[in-house]
This record gives structure tokens, sequence and C-alpha cells, in this order.
């Protein structure tokens, strides 16, 4: 009877920590997918500037 008590908080603890770990890895995936969000941005931003510098001498 105590090792299925046991048993049960065993798995309910295990399944505590596999959520909050999962939904770790689902946020820093999607901070992830934000930077590199960011940084297509900043060189789409930096080929514009270049290309609106050296239109002249094509």
């Amino acid at each position: 009877m105590l090792a299925k008590i046991l048993g049960i908080i065993l798995i309910v603890v295990g399944g505590y920590f596999g959520f909050f770990v999962l939904f770790g890895l689902i946020g820093s995936l999607f901070k992830l997918l934000w930077v590199l969000v960011q940084l297509a941005m900043a060189a789409g931003i930096t080929f514009l500037g270049y290309r609106m510098l050296t239109r002249d001498r094509y």
C-alpha cells in the first residue's frame, strides 16, 4: 500500500518537473525564433541601406 502511494507521488512529481521543463524548452525556442527574426530584420535594413547608398553606381 505504501509503495503504491509513493509510486503515485513520484509520478505526479515527475510529471510536474517534466511539464515545466517542456514549457521552458518551448519558451526558449520562441526566444530563439524571435532573435532570428530580429537578426533578419537587421540584415534586411542594412541591405536596404547599402542598396540605397550604392544605387547611383549601377
